[in-house]
């Protein structure tokens, strides 16, 4: 009873005896064989007459609400491999109406049923995170006229325990009331929602500032660029042409060393292995799915559609639709569907920053799952992915913390946008990010299709809510906590941009998410080194950089090459070497790139794709439009999020799509 407020005293010494046990008891039971996963009710080693006595006490119930008995019978028989109860199950599958059976419960035990919870009068300092889907729900409360009373939804197990408890004391049943675990939950949503809104916004940067980027740049940085805003100008002006030679070098050795990494990809290019989806364990934990949403109504229908095909038995899953609370056009779109048992809505107070970090952890605080996976408004992931991860999570270390599902573009056809983003999304989730893996280098997760150990995403204190790349940054912090990430095979359809004006905010966005990533993860390099070792600390930061700087520089390399053109004639010997090498390191560049891009596009589609790495100095140029705005947005806006504007899939299966690799 340690989670009860101090001060409270039963009203009787009586009540203050059996109060403590059977709260005690009542709270085991969420925990205990009956309650475990791994020990479903029908499991237990002498307990048969106990089990049979409780099962036909509760099927007896159901017939008298209707449930017809062979719905029954298939629910006891789900629940012998998911672990759930089977009066979970009938919930999960939507043949139990959970108010109907718990109304009726309260009614055979002569305590009232309520609906809601005043959450002013929650004693307990549980969260919402410990209401476990299938397991016993309880919150303490004071009513009205300050007597302790106990909120209960009982499993099997608790509900018998109850029985037993109020025939032998029959007082105490002005002690407890009956509600649905939904109740309980909400109430302790509304108890907590100012502490988790605080936790999303804040615990990064309040137990490890140096690895949140509330702070764009701290002081040691913000010296440094200084002195080079201050010299570099005057270098030019004292001795111009050394200056520009040198930063040609610097800079080529970069982007040297960033297409070096994607041609040293290609080379490692294997050949696809299938995923295995089932783990060597029979019961099945809860998976937790968190899907961010903002001005998403448009996708609504699609989305549920897509999280109801996952393969995943519905009572050990939660799918958490977090919403902002003011966003009433995408609530209103997710309460005209019927969503499954397993759907429900969070609302995210309103605060700064509004990003989808912030959101995530805010929903993280109200999951309950042993796993968690992240999914975008527009995602249609594989059915399998699920079983798929959990069998590797089952299969390696604990120190495995993420798997990334690889993205795949559905509406390449759409628009010439769309194809090259494909092009590009082939490269890096079929070519890039498995060579990083292979030899163990922190991965740039992408924003979705992450499966974690919920454990593991909270010891690392979750996502950077000032992060607008949150993703990228958190792969690498999962590194510096002495965990790991892996791919999976099975992958997740999603639909690019297909007009400049939705692609260029998207771009702009993720290019400042990187600029943020590498102030934060340079603040400390000495302790990034010791996590990682020396070798893979610099791919980190080839590649961070090549991020940064290759679409920087590539239109100012076009600039300059179009300058030179107009003025060949009266240009010295070290500017055409200049050039001349500029321009070598730039054909380089395209088909190191490209060699890795047309490799990969093979495993994602049969179309050809040669014309479309041909047009990759145009998709480059605008590449770099959006990072001259990024630095601008660091600037001046670095925690703004630009949202990318989704719209109904515009197919849902193209031609080759769904193949993947490891």
């Amino acid at each position: 009873m340690n989670h009860i407020e101090s001060g409270v005293e039963p009203v009787t010494k009586q009540f203050s005896l059996e109060f403590g046990s059977i709260v005690d008891q009542l709270e085991s039971s969420s925990s205990s064989p009956m309650g475990n996963a791994a020990a479903p009710l029908s499991r237990i080693r002498g307990k048969e007459a106990e089990v049979r006595k409780l099962h036909a006490k509760v099927e007896g119930r159901l017939s008298r609400i209707g449930v017809p008995a062979h719905i029954v019978t298939a629910a006891i028989t789900r629940s012998k491999t998911t672990g759930a109860t089977f009066v979970h199950e009938l919930f999960s599958s939507g043949h139990l109406d959970p108010h109907e059976y718990y109304t009726l419960l309260a009614a055979d035990l002569g305590i009232p049923f309520v609906t809601s919870i005043n959450p002013d009068r929650v004693l307990s300092d549980l969260t919402a995170a410990h209401i476990r889907p299938g397991r016993t729900a309880l919150v303490c409360c004071r009513n009205h006229n300050a007597q302790l009373v106990i909120h209960i939804a009982p499993d099997l197990r608790s509900e018998n325990q109850l029985t037993a408890l109020l025939a032998k004391t029959p007082i105490m049943r002005s002690n407890f009331c009956i509600c649905e675990p939904k109740t309980i939950r909400d109430a302790m949503e509304r108890k907590h929602e100012q502490h988790d809104v605080d936790n999303a916004v804040s615990k990064l940067h309040r137990r490890w500032p140096h690895l949140s980027a509330k702070e764009t740049l701290i002081p040691w940085q913000a010296f440094v660029l200084g002195v080079f805003l201050s010299l570099f100008p005057l270098s030019l002006w004292i001795s111009f042409w050394p200056t520009l030679f040198a930063v040609h070098l610097i800079a080529i050795l970069l982007f040297g060393s960033s297409v070096a990494i994607r041609i040293a990809a290609w080379r490692s290019l294997r050949r696809q292995v299938p995923a295995v989806n089932e783990a060597a364990v029979n019961a099945t934990p809860i998976y937790s799915v968190l899907v961010a949403l903002h001005k998403e109504a448009a996708v609504i229908p699609q989305l549920v559609r897509a999280m109801a095909r996952l393969d995943w038995p519905a009572s050990r899953l939660e799918v958490i639709y977090a919403c902002e609370a003011d966003d009433s056009e995408t609530i209103s779109a997710l309460g005209q569907i019927h969503l499954p048992g397993p759907h429900r809505i969070v609302c995210v107070p309103p605060s700064h920053p509004r990003t989808k970090p912030k959101a995530l952890n805010y929903a993280l605080e109200r999951c309950s799952g042993e796993f968690v996976v992240i999914y975008d408004a527009e995602d249609r992931p594989h059915p399998q992915q699920l079983r798929e991860a959990w069998a590797r999570f089952c299969s390696e270390p604990e120190d495995l913390a993420c798997l990334q599902a690889p993205l795949d573009i559905a509406n390449f056809e759409q628009s010439w946008l769309s194809k090259m983003f494909a092009f590009e999304y082939a490269a890096h989730f079929h070519g890039l990010l498995p060579y990083l893996n292979r030899i163990g280098v922190p991965l740039p997760l992408g924003g979705t299709s992450n499966h974690f150990r919920r454990d593991a995403l909270l010891d690392v204190l979750g996502w950077d809510p000032y992060n607008v790349t949150e993703d990228a940054d958190l792969g690498i912090r999962l590194y510096r906590g002495g965990y790991r990430c892996g791919l999976l095979f099975h992958p997740t359809l999603e639909d690019a941009p297909t007009v400049l004006r939705e692609w260029l905010p998207q771009r702009t966005r993720w290019i400042k998410g990187w600029m943020q990533t590498f102030l934060v993860h340079s603040r400390d390099h000495r302790s990034l080194i010791i996590s990682i070792g020396n070798y893979k600390n610099l791919i980190l930061q080839i590649l961070m950089i090549g991020f940064i700087l290759s679409p920087l520089l590539y239109a100012v390399s076009i600039l300059e090459i179009f300058y030179f053109i107009v003025t060949f004639s009266e240009s010295s010997n070290i500017s055409k070497f200049i050039i001349y090498f500029d321009i070598a390191i730039m054909a380089f560049g395209h088909i190191g790139y490209a060699l890795l891009a047309l490799s990969c596009w093979q495993r994602v589609s049969s179309r050809p794709a040669a014309a479309i790495a041909a047009q990759l100095p145009f998709y480059w140029l605008l590449a770099s439009i959006a990072a001259w705005r990024a630095v601008w947005k660091l600037l001046t806006v670095p925690h703004q999020w630009e949202k990318t504007t989704h719209h109904a899939a515009f197919k849902q299966n193209p031609t080759g799509t769904h193949r993947a690799t490891l």
